[in-house]
């Protein structure tokens, strides 16, 4: 798991005590790591042999195990057996007795060596060499190693008990470049409402909400090509129906086998889109409103300067909605433009593609594109409107509800324009479409666009 993405992930949104959790995780596995290496270093110098000659009734070792047999105090084989509990000294000598008596015999014993200064736990082997009538003692120091491992072991149990809280509280989701899900957190399981055994194996992409959010694989895509982290928002589909909004931070990973992996670690944002969705919303209409209009136009006009882009503005206008309203009723009117609205957003379904309710009958459609692909979608919204075949008597252009619609297509690398300029341009566009007769389009070129 990448713990440094994580710890991104609950800054970003002023998680201090995960971060702080996350810190101290990682410090658990520095230390882990380092405590694996003193073990594997430990292993090595503890190993020593002491020996006991039996005719001579001495008692010595070698000089990396001295420390445990101190040769001062421990130098016969009296002294030897006085280092065993006493409990265990008798047995020890009728041990010894047998070694003496019987070939190819040897002891195994792990204990405690109790001198006055300390007591230490150790391995031991030990043989019984007859032509030279010399006991050989194999012997390793337990102490610091079994130190170690209860150390490592205790870290183990923090790091699985601090893992399973972000286990249980941080959606966490792996899969391959396909999309194919091979790990997702108890977090996504609850908020999904999808048990692990029904989403192992599937496709993401069975999950999620492409029509509201960008493909996942298209993603996956552009975070290898840039080679860093993609930071997105994705709505995906709950098992009642309903959805849940994440904030997912995406990162590549390159196996050992060649193979990339994703990790997505997301955060549940969807009261935030649901607040965001009073906020920039229509409430009658359910499209973008004029609020978000003001936030968005800014950045679309800075995109389209950036990605070398030619930006179409288009002012759309119910015709003779206020005789509408008159013959048919307010009441008639709202589901008008209800209908009118809904049957325009269908029509604009690319990612960059935003419509807005500017107020009263009036839309505005921002998108890319250039001058026939813009007044090929502008004929394909005002021709949907008017197949809509809604009555209207008031309307002397048609037996329908129909729109006119004023579009200017902006080559911002070239035109001098802002958000005023295209709003001017285009309302005027708008009144041309009107004046020549309405339930049309009408295209401002190059040279009629006013400078701002």
């Amino acid at each position: 798991m990448d713990l440094e993405l994580l710890k991104d992930l609950v800054k970003e949104h002023n998680e201090h005590n995960n971060a702080e959790k996350l810190d101290y995780i990682k410090n658990l596995e520095s230390i882990k790591l380092n405590l694996r290496a003193k073990l594997k270093e430990q292993s090595c110098e503890s190993l020593g042999q002491w020996f006991l000659d039996d005719k001579k009734d001495k008692f010595y070792t070698t000089p990396n195990v001295s420390y445990i047999f101190e040769p001062k105090l421990i130098h016969t084989y009296k002294h030897y057996l006085h280092t065993y509990e006493k409990k265990q000294q008798e047995k020890i000598k009728d041990k010894f007795d047998l070694l003496r008596k019987i070939d190819k015999e040897c002891i195994n014993i792990q204990r405690e060596v109790v001198t006055p200064q300390a007591s230490y736990t150790v391995l031991e082997k030990i043989t019984y060499v007859k032509e030279f009538k010399l006991f050989v003692g194999a012997i390793q120091d337990l102490t610091q190693i079994n130190l170690i491992k209860k150390n490592i072991q205790n870290i183990d149990k923090a790091l699985h008990a601090l893992m399973n809280v972000f286990d249980k509280n941080v959606i966490l989701i792996q899969c391959s470049l396909d999309g194919k899900i091979n790990y997702v957190s108890s977090a996504f399981c609850e908020t999904s409402q999808y048990t692990d055994s029904m989403i192992l194996d599937r496709n993401l992409c069975e999950f999620q909400d492409t029509k509201k959010s960008k493909n996942i694989l298209d993603i996956f895509t552009k975070s290898i090509e840039q080679n860093k982290t993609a930071e997105c928002e994705l709505k995906f589909l709950k098992k009642d129906g309903n959805f849940f909004w994440v904030k997912a931070f995406i990162s590549p990973i390159l196996n050992t086998d060649a193979n990339v992996t994703f990790t997505l670690i997301c955060h549940d944002i969807t009261s935030h889109k649901l607040l965001e969705n009073i906020t920039y919303h229509d409430a009658l209409t359910g499209v973008y409103n004029r609020r978000y209009y003001s936030e968005m136009i800014h950045k679309e006009i800075n995109r389209c300067k950036r990605d070398h882009k030619k930006l179409s503005f288009a002012m759309i206008d119910i015709d003779y909605f206020k005789q509408y309203n008159d013959i048919y009723g307010h009441r008639e009117g709202d589901e008008v433009l209800k209908q009118v609205a809904s049957a325009l957003d269908k029509n604009l379904k690319r990612g960059g593609d935003h419509l807005f309710r500017m107020g009263g009958e009036e839309f505005c459609a921002v998108f890319t594109g250039d001058e026939e692909m813009a007044f090929s979608l502008c004929e394909t919204l005002r021709e949907g409107i008017e197949n809509l075949q809604i009555p209207h008597v008031g309307n002397r252009v048609s037996r329908y509800v129909t729109v006119s619609i004023g579009l200017v297509v902006a080559d911002l690398q070239s035109d001098v324009i802002d958000e005023l300029g295209l709003y001017t341009t285009s309302d005027n566009a708008l009144y041309s479409a009107k004046s020549q007769g309405r339930n049309r389009v009408f295209v401002h070129t190059n040279s009629d666009i006013e400078i701002f």
